[in-house]
């Protein structure tokens, strides 16, 4: 968290232009505000090229979009947007780098949890206008034309990461904060190896998980793992049994 703090105060002094904004609890009538809808299976959650504003990375232009979980809730300004570079509509490309950071603290985040609060940065139908669209394992977003000249800001895009995550995750959420970075190519770039890093760790411990439940014999069709299966007996004699043969065979 203190690298991730240090790397955007960087970022603002070597960019000079930020804005933050503080966010309370979203009610129905501050979100009927804002210039898009948002929910989940709010739109078809599909932009073509021709209705594509600007876009956000691309292959020669970095982009990432990451999770931090905070361990004290100290360390999270919750209901906080900040955005490190030019907001719309003074952004003059129409692709640009960017990064997309949400930051949590929450009572009991297992794995699973974090796992899953990750998946949430894909956004697909969740914010009309907004859409999601990555390759090869790169975060990647479009805003549409209709939004830009709806006059969108980061400020209104920030309130909807926050509200979605305030919503889906009620539960185990009691900290939600929002940067995005539309300049400071070392920062994003910086941000996106922490991003490679973090998906490189929980490859691992999903592979380490399926390993817990593969199974001993590749022939067996029963569906349940092997831990909770009644006939473990029987697979022992066998592989026994194997064992035994191999072993005539082989004097």
């Amino acid at each position: 968290m203190e690298d991730f703090r240090r790397l955007v105060e960087q970022s603002k002094l070597e960019v000079k232009e930020y804005a933050v904004w503080h966010v309370p609890l979203e009610t129905p009538a501050s979100l009927s505000e804002l210039p898009m809808r948002v929910g989940h299976g709010i739109w078809s959650g599909v932009l073509l090229d021709d209705e594509v504003q600007v876009q956000f990375g691309s292959y020669a232009v970095p982009s990432t979009a990451l999770l931090v979980t905070a361990l004290d809730p100290s360390a999270v300004h919750d209901g906080q947007i900040t955005l490190v570079g030019q907001d719309f509509p003074r952004i003059p490309e129409r692709v640009v780098p960017f990064a997309l950071v949400v930051i949590v603290w929450g009572a009991d985040l297992t794995s699973d949890r974090i796992a899953e609060l990750h998946r949430a940065l894909q956004v697909t139908d969740q914010i009309e206008g907004f859409m999601q669209r990555s390759i090869l394992r790169e975060n990647r977003y479009t805003l549409s034309k209709k939004l830009y000249e709806k006059g969108v800001t980061f400020q209104h895009l920030g309130r909807a990461f926050l509200h979605l995550y305030r919503t889906q995750f009620a539960t185990i959420l009691r900290s939600v904060e929002v940067v995005f970075l539309t300049a400071s190519l070392t920062t994003i770039l910086a941000l996106k190896e922490i991003t490679q890093a973090n998906r490189h760790n929980m490859d691992l411990r999903l592979r380490a998980k399926l390993a817990q439940y593969a199974k001993r014999r590749d022939d067996c069709e029963f569906d349940w793992e092997c831990n909770a299966c009644d006939y473990q007996h029987i697979c022992d004699e066998l592989r026994e049994m194997i064992r035994l043969r191999e072993d005539l065979f082989h004097d």
